[in-house]
């Protein structure tokens, strides 16, 4: 029998200052990494995402400045 993980939300809203974005995913979701792509096509690079996270309540938490140019895609990796 296989038992799975429950799945994790990651969610993503604008930060105080207009050039940036807030990640945020629950605390107890332990062993994920955050990884970005400016892709989503099979084969598509995925990097972690630099920073620290910080605990924020029941959350992490990491702040972004959002990229000049294209888009940038979000992922959580266990």
């Amino acid at each position: 029998m296989t038992v799975r993980e429950p799945a994790v939300t990651l969610t993503i809203s604008r930060g105080i200052a207009s050039d940036e974005i807030v990640l945020r995913w629950p605390a107890s979701a332990t062993g994920y990494i955050l990884q970005n792509s400016s892709s989503l096509t099979p084969g598509a690079t995925w990097a972690t995402v630099p920073g620290n996270p910080v605990v924020d309540g029941s959350f992490l938490r990491l702040t972004q400045v959002i990229p000049d140019t294209g888009t940038t895609f979000y992922r959580l990796r266990k």
